[in-house]
């Protein structure tokens, strides 16, 4: 057989698991249309790459004075390791403070959202493309032009009228529950920040604790003004409206980076952020110590610990980018991509694989929701042939009306 009438597209994978900082996965290469064989992961690399929606929360606090600057620089090397880790990203950072409120009159959000090369506002000789097949032309790939901002900015640290009044979770959740935040109902479904097949992480970045939801009361025994808490039910509240912003709770993960003492952090004074810490706990994130912690080692360690929601999802569908003739296709798979663990995958429509012709906008990942749209000719997997956490697979075959090679 004559190798070169085969399709064959390489995508070096780039694993679900490999999210936010830095990680050593490579990072993702443009898709090549003839000349290699399609690989293809678990969770989606180049042809279908996971999608995050990152929700950054900077306190206001005047005690974030010696913490700030740092995250200027670092919060764009955070971001170059999510393109560089093959994530199709959309990142925000946002305001906590009771002064400043994050509706859509006080922080309209044009100009302040930066996306990754897999989104069609990006120049099309560096654009990515999400799949085999998609089209740069193609305007549900990518957001609403006015929301990108092309450079990062960080919320500016305020005085001391912050300090102890911090409405960080009311924020959050008044941001990502507004008209032009929620998934879009209309002809593009990518045109507001927020996308229905992908992940959310809230990251709070604070030296304080959270005040949202409860009163500020006179106590005579002090002689002064202090905050007393709602209770559970409220915590409970704000849980649920984190989880029905993406309807599950295994899209949702909530990180915070807060002061773990009530002494000084960095030279200024500090709140312990037990609050905080509780929203991680229920939201199945992790805390980190802010004061302890560069900003930068502790975004590294969101990054490993996002590594596992990885292993939960599972692939469906494999995507080409021509039409193949079915008789000459031909499915690898690699368990948890190791090449040593090559496995033939059988044409059986229980534990095996079928062809299934093209699809538009067929979700390639059926768990733990069905999500990450794509429009191709594929093959729909079956059983225990369908990839799980680390897997890929490799699909060759002959394109449709070519003379077939023995």
């Amino acid at each position: 057989m004559n190798k070169s009438n085969w399709l064959r597209a390489l995508v070096s994978p780039a694993p679900f698991s490999a999210l936010l900082l830095g990680l050593t996965a490579c990072g993702p290469q443009a898709f090549v249309p003839s000349g290699m064989a399609y690989r293809q992961t678990a969770a989606g690399t180049v042809n279908i790459p996971p999608k995050v929606d990152v929700v950054l929360g900077v306190s206001m606090n005047g005690t974030m004075q010696n913490i700030a600057p740092g995250i200027q620089t670092e919060i764009p090397a955070f971001l170059q390791g999510l393109e560089n880790s093959g994530w199709d990203y959309r990142f925000v950072s946002i305001p906590l403070g009771e002064h400043t409120p994050v509706d859509q009159a006080n922080f309209p959000i044009e100009r302040k959202v930066s996306v990754s090369r897999y989104d069609t506002n990006t120049p099309e000789a560096s654009w990515l493309s999400p799949y085999p097949g998609a089209s740069h032309d193609d305007p549900k790939l990518g957001i609403a032009p006015q929301l990108i901002a092309p450079v990062f900015t960080v919320p500016s640290v305020t005085s001391g009228v912050m300090n102890g009044r911090e409405t960080g979770v009311h924020n959050q959740v008044n941001f990502l529950s507004r008209a032009d935040v929620l998934p879009s109902a209309g002809s593009n479904p990518n045109a507001n920040f927020l996308r229905r097949d992908s992940m959310l992480a809230v990251i709070t970045l604070s030296n304080g604790d959270d005040r949202s939801g409860g009163n500020w009361i006179y106590d005579p025994y002090y002689n002064r003004t202090v905050w007393q808490s709602g209770g559970t039910a409220v915590d409970l509240a704000y849980r649920d409206t984190f989880i029905d912003v993406k309807q599950s709770a295994s899209l949702v993960r909530y990180y915070s980076v807060v002061a773990h003492q009530r002494t000084s952090c960095r030279g200024y004074g500090t709140w312990s952020g037990i609050r905080y810490e509780g929203f991680a706990s229920m939201l199945g994130g992790i805390s980190l110590d802010i004061c302890n912690n560069p900003v930068k080692t502790a975004l590294e360690a969101v990054a490993n610990h996002l590594q596992s929601v990885k292993l939960s999802f599972r692939k469906k569908f494999l995507v080409m980018g021509t039409e193949p003739n079915p008789a000459t296709i031909k499915v690898v798979r690699y368990t948890n991509g190791e090449s040593s663990r090559a496995e033939v995958i059988p044409q059986n429509p229980t534990n095996g694989w079928t062809y299934v012709g093209y699809r538009s906008n067929q979700n390639t990942i059926d768990a733990p929701l069905e999500m990450e749209p794509a429009t191709g000719y594929m093959v729909e997997l079956h059983g225990t042939a369908k990839l799980m956490g680390a897997d890929t697979a490799d699909i060759t075959y002959q394109n449709a009306g070519d003379p077939v090679s023995n």
